[in-house]
């Protein structure tokens, strides 16, 4: 799986034709049929076939980006029908990708709030468009990630009239209801911070909050993640066990939950990250066997970099493939140093500081800052966040009774439900607002174009602590404390 992975993202740094990776496959081929009763030398031409199969996969998609880009360098002004593959929703306007058939490619567009547009809608776009090359360093990273060629500056737009299709239909329908429901129920920001935690960027937070969260390291409380699709599973679980449902039957029946709030939450790499381990998860115990984390966790990086290999230029997956390895590789061993500190509090420090480690030279590097506070606003804000993601979801399933209670007495009692929801969201908002106000929160560290320096170096310091927390001689000299 690494040396897949590897053959997976070497092409996008280094370019290489699609002929070399097929000469790959066949040096690799050629070892392993040579050396069949030579286990080392088999295993080197298995890595060298899946390194191959890794080449020739980005090879080709970076070869029709690069038709792509020459298509759009060639031409400044067009007329584009395309068709919308994800949407961001801002306080004015709504940032859209699009797939153009005619590129053969995605193109970036900037349109108006509204009429609002969901994914499957199609629209005709009159634009000038400028190569994703045009673009600052860290947007082309992500417009590279989400396979964007151009960026499309509109001079007229107009929307097709046409339905896109019935599943794209109905998840735009219910996350449009669950967000106006939300909305109509708390005011700002308590409705901004649930929506936020409950579809991430698909509905991101207000620019001054957005801040304040970042400023104190906790902007991955926002973020749909893993916590969200774990507590679709235990909500489920319990639902199905006390509707009678046979162990058997619940598997598939949580595997389409888990789809349906992936689509719901935009299919965001946290959230594709988390979905296909948990259907992984979902699968092993189904079967009966053994699931090692960190080989899942593998697994996983390699299905995403197969089916998309630009997701390794996205920020976003690369924090959460980092941020979970930390938590499966240090934090069990952090966990067990101080079993004098209370539970909660050694978990939650536990995971936090490990997640920190293996996230902060991507973070230093790109965003040029490093918060000081972090540590304390994760041990204050992630559990209360965990309980706002429960009670948001105990309120959804009582909300559905709202259909029963007078129109008249409706908002009342959605709030009085609610009142958990309003009651943690405000203590989480002005927690952080507490937190922000402390002198040097966040420190600003001049990195300029040492960027790649301090990624390669600090994960060589990460590496090191994470080997000495497994050397079992640590915990033996800890565990008097």
């Amino acid at each position: 799986m690494c040396a897949l992975m590897a053959g997976l993202i070497a092409p996008l740094i280094i370019r290489m034709p699609v002929t070399f990776g097929f000469w790959l496959l066949l040096s690799g081929a050629s070892v392993c049929v040579i050396s069949v009763a030579v286990p080392r030398v088999l295993v080197v031409g298995l890595l060298v076939c899946a390194a191959s199969i890794g080449v020739v996969r980005t090879s080709y998609d970076v070869l029709e980006e690069t038709r792509a880009m020459q298509s759009v360098m060639e031409s400044g002004h067009r007329t584009l029908d395309v068709v919308v593959v994800d949407v961001r929703q801002k306080d004015d306007r709504q940032q859209v990708i699009a797939r153009s058939s005619r590129l053969g490619s995605n193109i970036f567009v900037t349109i108006p709030r509204y009429p609002s547009v969901g994914e499957g809608h199609g629209i005709r776009v009159a634009c000038a468009l400028e190569s994703r090359l045009q673009q600052k360093a860290s947007f082309q990273s992500y417009l590279r990630s989400r396979g964007v060629v151009a960026v499309c500056t509109p001079r007229s737009i107009e929307y097709d009239t046409q339905m896109p299709s019935t599943f794209h239909q109905a998840i735009s329908s219910l996350r449009s209801y669950l967000t106006a429901q939300i909305a109509r129920t708390f005011p700002s920001p308590a409705s901004d911070l649930v929506t936020s935690i409950l579809f991430g960027s698909v509905t991101p937070l207000p620019a001054d909050l957005s801040k304040k969260f970042q400023h104190i390291g906790i902007s991955h409380v926002t973020a749909a993640s893993g916590m969200n699709v774990a507590l679709i599973v235990m909500f489920g679980v319990g639902f199905l066990k006390m509707a009678g449902v046979s162990r058997k039957k619940r598997y598939p029946i949580l595997a389409v939950l888990i789809v349906v709030y992936a689509a719901l939450a935009g299919a965001v790499p946290s959230i594709l990250r988390a979905s296909i381990l948990s259907l992984v998860l979902l699968c092993a115990e189904w079967s009966g066997r053994i699931a090692f984390p960190f080989r899942l966790l593998l697994l996983t990086a390699v299905a995403m970099l197969a089916w998309n290999p630009k997701l390794a230029f996205d920020l976003s997956f690369q924090l959460s493939f980092a941020g979970v390895a930390g938590l499966v590789i240090i934090a069990p061993r952090l966990n067990e140093l101080f079993t004098r500190v209370p539970a909660l509090i050694r978990r939650v420090s536990a995971e936090t500081l490990s997640a920190t480690l293996t996230t902060a030279p991507i973070t230093i590097a790109v965003f040029g800052t490093f918060s000081l506070v972090s540590l304390l606003s994760n041990i204050l804000i992630l559990p209360l966040a965990s309980a706002l993601l429960i009670a948001t979801a105990c309120w959804s399933v009582l909300a559905g009774f709202a259909s029963v209670v007078p129109p008249f007495l409706q908002t009342p009692f959605l709030f009085l439900v609610g009142l958990p929801v309003w009651l943690l969201s405000q203590t989480i908002v002005g927690v952080a607002d507490i937190l922000a106000r402390i002198p040097f929160a966040s420190v600003p560290l001049p990195i300029g174009s040492w960027g790649w320096v301090i990624i390669v170096g600090g994960y060589c310091v990460v590496g090191w602590i994470a080997w000495y927390l497994i050397d079992s001689r640590i915990l033996t000299l800890t565990k008097s404390l």
